[in-house]
């Protein structure tokens, strides 16, 4: 459940995406990428670890 007005700040978008289309749209791409979806499983090939800062 989201509110029509929810804005979502997204790692990947530099901008945040507001509303509950866009949202919604967003977290469903996220969660079929994590559970690997068509090709097989999601997977980190590298990490880059410094300080408070994270790319993996």
């Amino acid at each position: 459940m989201l509110a029509a007005d929810v804005v979502f700040y997204s790692p990947v978008v530099y901008t945040p995406q507001c509303g509950k289309p866009l949202t919604t749209q967003d977290l469903e791409t996220a969660t079929r990428t994590l559970a690997g979806g068509p090709g097989g499983a999601f997977q980190y090939t590298k990490q880059i670890l410094s300080g408070d800062t994270a790319v993996l």
